[in-house]
C-alpha cells in the first residue's frame, strides 16, 4: 500500500489542470464584459456612392444584380422626393425627367463608340432567371459570379467591379435587363 501512496505523490500540485481550471473558470465569472466595437460606420447609408458612368448601380458580385436595380430605383426615387435643404439632392436629379435613361439604344451607342476606337470587344449575353424567388436569385448570383470569375481568370475584367447598368426593355416585357 505504501507504495500506492508513492505513485500519487504531490498531492493538489502534482496536477495542475483542476487548479487551472479553476482559475479560468474564477477569471470568466469575474471579469468585466467588454463589448465588441467595429470600426465600420453604423449607417450604410452614410458612404453614398457616386457614378461616374452609364453603369450607375452599386452592386457587389455577391449581390442579385435585379434586386440591386430595384434598390437602385427604389432609392433614386426616394431622393427625387426630398425637400431641396437636403446634402442627397446634389447628387440626385431634381426631377425623375432629368435622371440618366436607362434605354438599350444608349447602351447600344455606347457600344458602338467603343468599337470605333477600336477597342477589341466582345459582349457575352447570359440569360438567367427573372422572377423573385429566393432560389431563383441564389441562381443568379451563382451564375454571375461563375462568369465574372471565369472571365477574369482568362484575363477580362468589368471596367467598374462595383457598379452594374441596366436598361429598359419593353418588348417582349416590360422589365429592366442589368448588365456588367
Amino acid at each position: 500500500m505504501s507504495d500506492d501512496q508513492n505513485d500519487k505523490s504531490g498531492g493538489w500540485f502534482g496536477n495542475p489542470l483542476p487548479i487551472v481550471m479553476v482559475v479560468l473558470l474564477a477569471a470568466g465569472v469575474l471579469a468585466k464584459t467588454v463589448q465588441l466595437e467595429s470600426a465600420r460606420p453604423t449607417d450604410p447609408e452614410r458612404v453614398k456612392f457616386v457614378p461616374t458612368s452609364q453603369q450607375n448601380v452599386e452592386a457587389r458580385l455577391w449581390q442579385d444584380p435585379f434586386a440591386a436595380v430595384e434598390k437602385h430605383k427604389k432609392s433614386s426615387e426616394q431622393a427625387v422626393t426630398l425637400p431641396k435643404n437636403t446634402l442627397m439632392m446634389l447628387f440626385a436629379p431634381t426631377s425623375p425627367n432629368t435622371s440618366t435613361p436607362h434605354r438599350p439604344e444608349d447602351l447600344k451607342n455606347q457600344i458602338q463608340h467603343l468599337g470605333e476606337k477600336s477597342y477589341d470587344m466582345t459582349v457575352i449575353a447570359v440569360s438567367v432567371f427573372g422572377t423573385p424567388y429566393a432560389e431563383d436569385a441564389e441562381i443568379r448570383r451563382r451564375s454571375r459570379f461563375a462568369v465574372v470569375s471565369a472571365l477574369g481568370f482568362d484575363g477580362y475584367h468589368p471596367a467598374d467591379a462595383d457598379a452594374i447598368g441596366y436598361f429598359h426593355a419593353t418588348k417582349p416585357y416590360d422589365d429592366d435587363v442589368p448588365y456588367e
